[in-house]
């Protein structure tokens, strides 16, 4: 009996030594207040991140002044907007209570340096001002989340999905855009669309639901006497052109399979203050998306079939031009004219 307490004694002295043990070189979770940022630059900014995937994929994201680049895609334009979303869900984040403090949990929760589904580093110059690793998901828009140098393991509201490490899911989808109200004439084949009305001196204000703010009313030198043109429709496709929204970059390599030997539509678009620039559009032989070329740009574009299709449906002849016999065309034409320039007033006779 005696020699069972001795050796409890000598168990239980063992356990405080280690835990003492413990205590002095451990973290001390304790001192980590659970509404501490998660992510702790010290106000300092960030003008680098990167991304790396568990596939070896790394993306990298600098700051050039005051817009995103994409480094190695040729400083290719990056979505800003979604840049600093990210930087600010990630500067929102709260340790909160770490669900685990061990580097076999790091492990399993896929937040360690030898496996993660993503690890960000982001940066100031050469800087690196933090690391967090990303990893497996408890639920949904959840991840297991870890800063690196720390043991602990913390679950964030956020998604993987956020930190994507594909350079086609952060770029300036909107890179081609221009103002529609700029655009002064855009030649098509067979029809040459003259903007007549400036937004300039259109005498009442349009709505705010206008995209712009205003629009103008347009003329075609190449219409025979029966035929009008359809100012709504004409409208339709100067804010497709102006609204442009890139599938992905394909790179600056002309690829025979573009289509772009053989074009199928040639749009050129002279702009008020700015150079004209002309749009290629060629079909794809392998999936039957569309390939852009703008003469703006050293890039070829992929588009979207569906987008590729609505441009060329509205900038055929037919969908621009009807007959004056056509009632419903003769109406829509007039009835543009007159909300585009009030100072055209119908003919009170009617005809």
């Amino acid at each position: 009996m005696q020699r069972a307490i001795v050796v409890l004694s000598i168990l239980l002295i063992g356990q405080l030594l280690l835990a003492g043990a413990m205590s002095l070189i451990g973290p001390s979770l304790a001192a980590v207040r659970p509404d501490a940022p998660l992510l702790d630059l010290g106000g300092r900014s960030v003008d680098r991140v990167t991304i790396e995937g568990a596939e070896t994929e790394r993306l990298v994201l600098a700051r050039h002044g005051d817009t995103w680049v994409l480094p190695d895609a040729g400083e290719f334009p990056a979505d800003g907007a979604k840049v600093e979303r990210l930087l600010e869900r990630l500067a929102g984040l709260k340790r909160g209570a770490p669900i685990a403090t061990s580097s076999g949990a790091r492990e399993r929760f896929k937040v360690s340096d030898e496996a993660f589904e993503r690890r960000l580093e982001v940066a100031h110059g050469e800087e690196i001002l933090a690391t967090l690793y990303l990893g497996t998901s408890p639920g949904v828009r959840e991840v297991h989340i870890s800063p690196g140098g720390d043991d602990a393991v913390y679950v964030a509201a956020l998604g993987v999905h956020e930190a994507s490490d594909k350079a086609t899911d952060w770029e300036d989808k909107a890179v081609l855009q221009i103002p529609s109200a700029d655009i002064e004439k855009v030649l098509l084949p067979g029809l040459v669309l003259q903007r007549v009305t400036s937004p300039s001196e259109i005498a009442e204000p349009q709505d705010e639901g206008t995209s712009d703010g205003a629009r103008g009313s347009w003329a075609a030198e190449e219409l025979a006497d029966s035929e009008v043109l359809n100012q709504k429709k004409v409208e339709t496709l100067v804010g497709k052109l102006a609204g442009l929204r890139i599938g992905s970059v394909l790179g600056t390599k002309p690829e025979p399979a573009n289509g772009l030997d053989d074009p199928v539509l040639v749009v050129r678009l002279e702009r008020r203050g700015g150079e004209p620039v002309e749009y290629r559009l060629g079909q794809r032989d392998s999936d039957g998306d569309y390939v852009l070329k703008s003469s703006a740009r050293a890039e070829y574009f992929r588009l979207p079939s569906y987008t590729g299709d609505a441009i060329i449906e509205a900038a055929a002849r037919e969908q621009l031009v009807a007959k004056e016999s056509d009632p419903q065309a003769r109406d829509e034409a007039s009835s543009e004219q007159v909300e585009s320039n009030p100072e055209i007033a119908p003919d009170p006779v009617g005809g």
